[in-house]
């Protein structure tokens, strides 16, 4: 499991953070990664999208993984579109499990406004998050969003995305195939502008199609004070 780590400085942060960004679990089982959460500990859980898995229509695991890692730090929730096509797992389900759902909208905690934009939802709440204090993230499972939806042209700080799987296999570092950016997509792992997409804890095309030069990734996010 790869922990990728990712310093974020700004005026509008004036204690320092730890976050982690988990996305694509896709039902898998989940005691390590719960475990390798732990060791960060960090101050705050930011889950995008994609706990259940649509394709073997199957979500047993999403909630004892969700009581688990909620033990942990405070944990915060946007639906990818797994959740949205195999609608099992609702709202308040998830909440029952000790979990904040931001379904398009957003909360505040410390110096972080964290919104979560639904997967396949229309993006007009938005306009709330960009007039909120402080530092501005966006959960949003669809990296492809950045262009398609004009992400990148909103008045944001962070958006934190996955749903790419880091590309299904990897070669001279990129990506070769993503849902909803097609063959050598461009937004699959890293850093894009002020976006970062996290390569996931899963694989949801089959246990005979593995992931290549793609390990399933945690990311650590170090939100710092800055000056002007």
């Amino acid at each position: 499991m790869l922990i990728t780590r990712y310093d974020i400085a700004s005026p509008s942060i004036t204690h320092a953070l730890r976050a982690v960004l988990l996305t694509d679990l896709h039902n898998k089982p989940f005691e390590d990664i719960v475990e390798q959460v732990r060791s960060l500990h960090p101050d705050l859980i930011l889950i995008a999208g994609d706990l259940v898995d649509r394709h073997r229509r199957t979500y047993r695991r999403v909630k004892p993984f969700l009581r688990s890692i909620s033990t942990v730090a405070p944990c915060y929730f946007s639906f990818g579109n797994h959740e949205i096509k195999f609608p099992k797992l609702k709202a308040p389900d998830i909440e029952a499990c000790g979990v904040t759902v931001l379904n398009n909208r957003y909360i505040r905690f410390g110096d972080l406004a964290i919104g979560g934009q639904t997967s396949m939802a229309p993006t007009g709440w938005l306009s709330s998050l960009e007039q909120a204090d402080g530092f501005r993230v966006l959960l949003c499972h669809h990296p492809e969003y950045y262009k398609k939806q004009h992400l990148e042209d909103r008045d944001l700080d962070l958006i934190l995305s996955g749903h790419a799987h880091g590309g299904q296999f990897r070669f001279w570092d990129r990506g070769v195939y993503a849902p909803g950016q097609g063959l050598f997509p461009k937004y699959t792992h890293g850093r894009y502008g002020n976006m970062i997409v996290s390569a996931g804890l899963a694989n949801t095309l089959t246990p005979l199609i593995p992931r290549i030069g793609n390990p399933c990734e945690i990311v650590d996010l170090h939100f710092l004070p800055a000056e002007e």
